[in-house]
């Protein structure tokens, strides 16, 4: 099923408002501090970021608990993201209302 969604595996989804949209771009385009990047390695992500333009599905899988991320290939240029940046994913999953796998 390349490229497609399986919708078999997920436990739930929320389709971004044109707000949420712009908070999630602002959170994501937040300056990286490289030297202050967290990396552990439990690595079971529970939560992605699925940016779907014309036909082409690009992703963001993210691990709250060990805070590591891994992209598709489009966005391997994505290495981690510093302390403030996670904090800040983490608060906009909550306020969206994810519950599964929080931490």
């Amino acid at each position: 099923m390349r490229n497609k969604i399986n919708k078999k595996i997920l436990r739930e989804q929320i389709v971004l408002t044109e707000n949420d949209i712009d908070t999630l771009t602002q959170i994501l385009l937040m300056p990286t501090n490289d030297s202050d990047v967290i990396y552990a390695r439990c690595y079971y992500p529970h939560h992605a970021i699925l940016i779907i333009s014309k036909g082409k599905i690009s992703y963001i899988d993210l691990c709250f608990h060990c805070f590591s991320l891994s992209t598709s290939e489009d966005l391997k240029l994505i290495e981690g993201y510093d302390e403030p940046k996670w904090e800040a994913l983490l608060s906009f999953y909550k306020k969206l209302g994810f519950k599964y796998q929080m931490p």
